[in-house]
């Protein structure tokens, strides 16, 4: 536990929703026929299961997201009291130049214009990606902050991707069909030389888990943004201990998915019937993850002045009584016999 700058106040809650779906533009969309039927060819069990895979990815994974933003945009306007505003981005709406956005009284979410063009990117697979560059999820940030002013706002961040223990955000396939070898088929089915493919080797396209950390840390350098709880929804999530002690200060609280991410971690409809009930946005959240997702918190300052009120007198106590021993004159010494 390390002490935070972020403190829980009177202001108004912006949940940012930003989902890396798989949902592949034409040119990445034949990249997975392509590699699904690489795979398939290969006659190989464990290769079959991966194209299997593949094919479930692409359906279940959009559709969970739509899902939630569906709830998103039918439970927001219900909320009495100070409901919370909300942004949306997902790789569909970027590609279109868009987002969805809300405000309390707003009859349900709304299509916005980005205010920046989506930096070019080269890779196929990254620019049908775009939510999981990191340049691009630093400006979603920006655009998001300048919307809504963190003097009077803070946040809740919850992004939703495929990962692995050093990727928050990545795509679900990296490379191109056509730069797959037969090495590399055997080094995923687990037979046939290892040694021989540099699948491993190859970069994975996104951001790491320090990535970004350091993303947001930096938007509360330069735009004020303070986040109220972080959560990273991708598959192996976990803290290691350099990112423990990295935290950044204006996270409160951070919580990432715990072994296999299913495609729906969250139950959103629980989540608003906690929010009606008067629950804050981040608490309610919260509740759902505390007790089955790897999580780290500041200790906000106040309990900081709290532990050492609580220690102060017995420390007090232990150097009066090292003083007093030390300054007490020593018995006359007895004649010798």
């Amino acid at each position: 536990m390390v002490v935070s700058a972020v403190v829980a106040g009177d202001r108004g809650v912006v949940f940012i929703y930003v989902a890396s779906e798989t949902a592949p533009n034409e040119a990445e969309s034949e990249n997975y026929r392509a590699l699904i039927e690489l795979l398939r060819r290969q006659g190989h069990e464990k290769l079959d299961q991966i194209a299997e895979s593949l094919v479930r990815d692409l359906e279940r994974f959009p559709a969970a997201v739509d899902e939630e933003i569906d709830v998103l945009g039918r439970r927001l306007p219900g909320l009495t009291g100070v409901a919370p505003a909300a942004v949306v981005f997902t790789n569909r709406l970027l590609r279109r130049g868009r987002y969805l956005e809300y405000r309390p009284g707003w009859p349900g979410l709304q299509k916005v214009p980005l205010s920046f063009p989506i930096p070019r990117l080269e890779n196929p697979i990254a620019a049908s990606n775009p939510v999981c560059n990191p340049e691009v999820f630093s400006l979603l940030l920006t655009e998001t902050a300048r919307r809504f002013d963190p003097s009077y706002y803070e946040f809740v961040l919850m992004t939703k991707s495929h990962g692995n223990p050093e990727m928050a955000m990545t795509p679900r396939v990296s490379r191109l069909a056509s730069d797959i070898k037969p090495e590399d088929l055997a080094a995923l089915a687990g037979i046939g030389d290892r040694s021989a493919s540099d699948h491993a080797a190859v970069p994975r396209l996104g951001i790491s888990r320090r990535q970004y950390f350091d993303l947001l840390n930096e938007q509360g350098r330069t735009e004020g943004m303070e986040f109220a709880l972080v959560y990273i929804e991708a598959c192996q999530g976990h803290f290691a201990e350099a990112l423990k002690e990295r935290l950044p200060a204006n996270v409160r609280r951070a919580y990432v998915t715990a072994g296999g991410a299913q495609y729906r971690n969250v139950d959103f409809e629980r989540l608003f019937d906690r929010m009606a009930e008067g629950v804050p946005l981040a608490d309610a959240l919260e509740q759902q993850l505390a007790d089955r997702q790897p999580g780290v918190m500041h200790t906000p300052p106040w309990r900081r002045w709290l532990w050492l009120g609580f220690w102060l007198p017995l420390v007090a106590w232990l150097v009066w009584l090292v003083f007093q021993r030390r300054c007490r004159p020593s018995p006359p010494l007895s004649p010798r016999g």
